[in-house]
């Protein structure tokens, strides 16, 4: 990336399959099913993506998750862990992370006619009641002829694509227990929200 460009040495052997050597540091990936790759070096953030996605043991090892935090633990306090994934189940790594937040937090949006703040969820995703049709046909339509729409939880606005861009740039974080303080945050990120 342009931003990290700058930070490049001149040196080839800086850049490697798993490695990249900065100026002011260096950049290490790892794949979930190697625990060579995630119990070599103390790291101070870590970033696991599609953790859902990953085996249950690293190898013989525990799983790829604890060992990748427990490659943090040099760093106590200044460590930076961040997960994500794309849940699967409710039994699955992620869901069980963000259940185990102390903080979880939600997007919410205003309705641009009441100004009403909510989150964006499926349950108010409109759309014309199917009429002997098959699921996917009708579904095609839909699709085709824009007829799904975000209906306000408050004064059932109806509320199209184009009115996204500007709720999104006006929505907040928001807890779900106010004033909570805790280190641990889990951000809910629904497909909705997404620009």
């Amino acid at each position: 990336t342009p931003c990290l460009k700058k930070y490049l040495t001149s040196r080839p052997r800086d850049i490697t399959l798993d490695t990249i050597k900065l100026t002011n540091m260096s950049i290490y990936t790892a794949w979930a099913g190697s625990p060579g790759s995630l119990a070599s070096r103390p790291i101070q953030r870590v970033i696991l993506d599609e953790v859902d996605k990953y085996p249950l043991f690293s190898g013989r090892e525990t799983d790829p998750v604890a060992l990748a935090r427990h490659r943090t633990t040099t760093y106590g306090h200044r460590k930076k862990i961040i997960i994500g994934s794309t849940p699967t189940t409710r039994e699955g790594p992620i869901h069980r992370e963000y259940e185990s937040c102390g903080d979880r937090r939600h997007y919410f949006v205003p309705c641009p006619k009441c100004n009403h703040p909510q989150r964006m969820i499926f349950t108010q995703v409109k759309y014309p009641p199917r009429e002997n049709k098959e699921k996917k046909i009708h579904a095609d339509n839909v699709m085709r002829d824009s007829l799904a729409y975000f209906q306000c939880e408050r004064c059932e606005a109806r509320i199209v694509e184009r009115d996204k861009p500007a709720m999104l740039a006006k929505g907040a974080w928001v807890s779900e227990v106010p004033g909570a303080r805790s280190p641990v945050v889990g951000f809910h990120i629904p497909a909705l929200i997404s620009p």
